[in-house]
């Protein structure tokens, strides 16, 4: 064997994308599937190969992006020297872009490259889904430490409110025994007691006093609701 030989051996043989296009054809097509003309799939291949947008090759060729990004899919597994990255159709948002420069360990960079290999996609879109899941995703911590911040008092705050509720109640329910028993005397001796007079200014007073608290209390739970707000 010659060096010449040898040399054309170790040498990788140029990529037939007819030859190519032809085994896509044979498994793109299924058992109710219309078969794609083999001059629309080698030339969907060609394009590709050259570096055209899904959305050009279709406009070209006369084929839909998800038939081109489906053939190049296929070549892709049939052949690895077929580059078929960006091989799945994003819809396009309309978004500006913008180059971002960054500084990244060279293990996280060889991740993001075998995950672009891995899904036949290119490294900018799989940075670009990793940055939008990230970015984009509920921050819950910061929101639980603002309710808790928030209700760091709540606790005792209730717990001081409803002593006064309980307060409250406990005094209405002594000044409705004492009319109780004022109207229990009127009802079994047909009279009026002698103390009347003052056994009603003294619950006046207290229902007065009564209503004033609960007005003050019901004036703190509405001012410490409109600070929070």
């Amino acid at each position: 064997m010659t060096a010449v030989d040898s040399a054309q051996r170790s040498r990788p043989q140029a990529l037939d994308l007819g030859e190519l296009a032809t085994a896509v054809t044979a498994e793109v097509t299924g058992p109710r599937g219309r078969a794609p003309e083999l001059s629309a799939v080698t030339e969907s291949l060609r394009q590709r190969a050259a570096g055209e947008p899904y959305s050009s090759i279709a406009a070209a060729v006369g084929v839909t992006e998800k038939r081109a990004a489906s053939c190049c899919r296929t070549a892709a597994r049939l052949d690895k020297r077929f580059d078929a990255r960006e091989a799945k159709v994003r819809k396009s948002t309309g978004a500006s872009r913008t180059m971002l420069s960054a500084r990244i360990e060279d293990d996280v960079i060889g991740l993001v490259h075998k995950r672009a290999h891995a899904e036949g996609r290119s490294v900018t879109s799989v940075v670009e889904s990793a940055l939008q899941s990230y970015v984009g995703r509920k921050v819950a911590g910061l929101e639980t430490a603002v309710r808790r911040e928030l209700r760091k008092n709540l606790r005792g705050e209730l717990r001081d409110l409803a002593a006064a509720i309980g307060a409250a109640r406990s005094e209405l329910t002594k000044q409705g025994v004492n009319l109780n028993q004022l109207a229990l005397f009127c009802n079994r001796y047909r009279e009026l007691p002698g103390s009347i007079t003052d056994e009603l200014e003294r619950t006046r007073q207290a229902l007065d006093e009564n209503r004033a608290a609960i007005e003050a209390l019901h004036a703190s739970v509405l001012a410490r609701f409109e600070t929070e707000d």
